[in-house]
């Protein structure tokens, strides 16, 4: 069954020889052009408000036009706008844009709880900082925070982690707590889908509580007449286990929810001596593709932070893909201290890896403009230092990147409405992400 919610599919066109589907979805009053990239709004608020002017404006070609927002950013990235609005109190072109107002109007934005934020030390801060983080998860996450992160206390760690959720899978009326709190959180929001706090499946053990929690948020949104909502967070590790693997897509082919979203963390198959983890995603891919096909006009498909394998997964089982615009501003820090700020690297269409600033610099003083074919880009009239900041180019490069996925999904669109799969598979044979080709039809 799925939950009690508008929600229809229009013009549905199915990618002949394995591939994906074309289509625009209606959910209460927000619509979606499908395949689609999500935007993940994660950075300032003036980037943020710079990406969604793009989308209104018709600098895409509406293949970008869905948002995802984890739950502790929302206060520092979206709250002030939606507090404007509807305040009543918009005006100008500044911090509460009239953008914003069309945003929350018309274009549908996912909330994750990003409960695997428990689990890396990267966002846990600001987990146990934001008070949409359900308080039974602060409490755990402040006393994992205390442990010093090496030797035994990596696995002390671990343990707490794990005795959290082992408990809570242990104890139906706790977890219905937490989770009443993340989805009351989240529904304080204008997101038109809300996932839940989840645990990251690793082995066979996380899988069932993961299982169990997927159990009770379906009972919940059903009840409050939301998007009933399927969501897998799988560590990359997990391809290492072929039986745990078989098991998740027998699961998958037999979701039935409004939303099927698969988080894989820390995914990069694109490496020659990971085959056999290629190949166990690729089945994981076919699992998604054949509930996509059995629920044709019921559920849709989701795949978040997908890597590298964003085009891939777009190509062949996900309607809504994500990954991050932007990479690092910042130089790995090595020997402590202050991390010192970069000039980082950008898309390119047809490499379809991200490439470095100076390689864009000498293109732009071969050609005299930004080597791309966006309205955007075509406003930078110099790469050079004393002329161009790192700020300006960290902030204009995450366009070009939203310009660049966006260019993808309509590419993908295109190869579904002719019903050549080879366009694709062509695509990725001939860049250095060659290694996901044959899992695209050819």
């Amino acid at each position: 069954m799925t939950s009690n919610v508008r929600m229809r599919f229009e013009e549905i066109q199915d990618g002949r020889d394995g591939l994906a589907r074309t289509f625009k979805l209606h959910l209460d009053d927000k619509t979606l052009l499908a395949p689609n990239y999500c935007v993940p709004l994660t950075k300032s608020p003036y980037f943020d408000d710079l990406a969604l002017r793009l989308r209104i404006q018709g600098q895409t070609t509406g293949h970008a036009g869905s948002y995802v927002i984890r739950g502790f950013d929302y206060d520092r990235v979206l709250a002030p706008h939606a507090k404007s609005i509807n305040q009543g109190t918009i005006t100008g072109e500044g911090f509460s844009s009239p953008v914003f107002r069309e945003f929350f109007k018309s274009d549908l934005f996912i909330y994750d709880s990003s409960g695997e934020s428990l689990e890396y030390n990267r966002y846990l801060h600001r987990l146990i900082g934001s008070k949409r983080t359900p308080p039974q998860a602060r409490e755990l996450g402040a006393e994992r925070e205390k442990i010093i992160p090496e030797g035994k206390g990596r696995e002390l760690r671990r343990k707490k982690v794990w005795d959290f959720w082992g408990g809570m899978n242990e104890d139906d009326k706790e977890q219905n707590k937490m989770l009443g709190h993340a989805f009351d959180y989240g529904t304080q929001t204008e997101a038109g889908v809300i996932l839940p706090f989840i645990i990251t499946v690793k082995y066979k053990g996380s899988y069932t509580v993961s299982k169990n929690t997927n159990k009770h948020w379906k009972r919940i949104c059903e009840a409050h007449s939301k998007p009933t909502v399927d969501y897998k967070i799988l560590s990359k590790w997990v391809f290492n286990n072929d039986e745990l693997v078989d098991e998740i897509c027998e699961d998958v082919e037999a979701i039935e929810t409004d939303f099927a979203v698969l988080k894989v963390k820390n995914s990069d198959f694109t490496k020659g001596e990971e085959d056999s983890q290629r190949q166990a995603y690729g089945r994981l891919l076919l699992a998604y593709a054949s509930l996509r096909e059995n629920r044709h006009d019921k559920t849709v498909t989701v795949a978040l932070e997908s890597g590298s394998q964003l085009f891939l997964n777009a190509a062949k089982s996900f309607d809504i893909v994500s990954r991050a615009m932007h990479g690092s501003d910042k130089e790995k820090e090595s020997t402590g201290g202050a991390v010192p700020p970069v000039y980082g690297s950008a898309l390119d269409l047809d490499q379809m890896i991200a490439v470095k600033f100076p390689k864009w610099k000498a293109a732009f003083e071969r050609i005299g403009r930004m080597a791309c074919s966006h309205d955007y880009c075509a406003k930078i009239t110099s790469m050079d230092a004393k002329d161009y900041s790192m700020e300006e180019w960290n902030i204009d490069r995450r366009i070009h990147n939203m310009l660049i996925m966006d260019e993808w999904m309509h590419q993908i669109s295109e190869a579904i409405t002719s019903g050549d799969a080879r366009l694709l598979s062509q695509k990725l044979f001939n860049s250095p992400l060659s290694v996901l080709g044959p899992l695209v039809p050819a």
